[in-house]
């Protein structure tokens, strides 16, 4: 949503009005309503906590299957991760926050 703001904001006046609106929509539409109106077909992005290039990037530069695999892992629950060194744990870490 944040990303979804500063893209609007930022092209040009015209939008940094609809930016304005998409917050006041964020806060007021009951949640279905919003997605539906603001992200219709795009929903899937939200998941990402990133922006769809971001993650695409992020994933693409593990080039591991089993790293790749814990970075698109569900954001609930606890995930315990054992590997050796060098294995890439801290790599998967720092992508699973950034």
């Amino acid at each position: 949503m944040i990303h979804e703001y500063a893209r609007l904001g930022a092209e040009n006046a015209e939008n940094a009005e609809r930016a304005s609106l998409l917050v006041n929509a964020y806060f007021t539409l009951p949640r279905r309503r919003f997605l539906r109106e603001w992200f219709k077909g795009r929903t899937d992005l939200l998941d990402l906590a990133t922006t769809d290039v971001s993650f695409r990037r992020i994933v693409d530069d593990l080039q591991h299957p089993v790293q790749q695999g814990l970075v698109e892992m569900p954001e609930h629950g606890n995930h315990l991760v054992l590997a050796g060194p060098g294995s890439g744990k801290t790599r998967v870490i720092v992508h699973r926050i950034t």
